[in-house]
């Protein structure tokens, strides 16, 4: 049995087009030798989970959800079988199915039954889906918040509660913290991303004199870990300005009730003090800047190659550096 993260299934999606003539364009992902596990695109571009299902073929009783799923027969390579087809027709919501992907077949690949057992574990998705209670946080996006308050909370305990000041990220500055002495980038990767992605071509590049430094958090699910509203209890306690606090949260787009809080923990840091050698693309790179029209520009770097220029450093050294004199 392989395991399913979501750097897999994204990267699924990755090699996938419209189909033009066919139901569905697939993507094996090899998960189990007994039992066909797919991805797949419709000619709406809608997405779905395929998995292999041992019943009789049944039509979809969730026509007015974003989430819909029926059994019925397809044929892939020459083979028809039957499969349970999962789909998310609402595009607004494919960081949110993405982790429906992944938070099934990691129950379901265990067990003797995949399919029904995908298809039990449907229900509670299902109802988030149609009451709506999703709250816009992504499984990425969680463990981005998660990451930036880490090292929020490390630069309270390094210098003082006004370090909230310094927080800048979710209001759209280049950086995620603008302390005194330096900038921090943070990054959240889970333990199967091959990849951490930069958005824009300011987000690596220096300015004024301080130094740049990256922080990549690989970050798993623990027991023994913290939970964001955990975070965000210890930081009010430490007497960082609530109203900051509130505001911050509110542009990464947490809420009070947000449905997912699960408890991570830091497995991995890399730090990579940027500089001329460091793996990036900035504005400087283009010949002749950015061209009129283009917008929204972002690139992959690969952990591996990151990973050569880290300097071992831990969190506290790098925060210190940049917060006291």
């Amino acid at each position: 049995m392989t395991a399913v993260g979501l750097g897999t299934i994204r990267g699924g999606w990755a090699v996938l087009d419209r189909p033009t003539h066919d139901e569905y364009s697939s993507y094996p992902l090899d998960l189990l030798e007994s039992v066909d596990i797919r991805l797949a695109i419709d000619r709406n571009n809608g997405r779905h989970l395929l998995v292999e299902f041992q019943g009789e073929p049944s039509p979809s009783s969730q026509i007015k959800s974003p989430l819909v799923d029926r059994v019925w027969a397809l044929t892939f390579g020459g083979h028809s079988r039957t499969y349970l087809d999962v789909a998310c027709l609402n595009s607004g919501l494919w960081d949110v199915f993405d982790d429906l992907i992944v938070d099934v077949l990691q129950i379901a690949l265990p067990a003797p039954q995949p399919g029904a057992t995908v298809k039990g574990a449907l229900e509670n998705w299902r109802a988030l889906f149609k009451t709506g209670l999703i709250r816009s946080l992504s499984r990425e996006r969680r463990f981005g918040l998660f990451a930036e308050l880490s090292v929020l909370q490390e630069a309270v305990a390094v210098a003082s509660s006004g370090e909230i000041a310094s927080w800048v990220g979710p209001g759209g500055a280049p950086h995620d913290f603008e302390f005194v002495h330096g900038c921090v980038e943070v990054k959240a990767v889970g333990t199967s991303s091959t990849h951490t992605r930069i958005h824009g071509l300011s987000q690596l590049e220096l300015h004024d004199p301080k130094p740049l430094d990256l922080v990549v958090l690989t970050l798993v699910e623990s027991e023994d870990g913290q939970s964001i509203s955990s975070l965000i209890e210890q930081l009010t306690a430490a007497g960082v300005d609530t109203g900051a606090l509130r505001a911050g949260l509110s542009q990464s787009g947490w809420t009070n009730d947000s449905t997912f809080d699960e408890p991570l923990a830091v497995a991995e840091l890399l730090h990579v003090a940027v500089g001329a050698a460091t793996p990036r693309i900035t504005s400087g790179a283009l010949f002749g800047g950015i061209p009129e029209g283009v917008s929204g520009i972002a690139y992959d770097i690969d952990l591996r190659v990151l990973a050569e220029h880290g300097t071992g450093d831990p969190l506290s050294d790098v925060v210190a550096r940049a917060v006291l004199p």
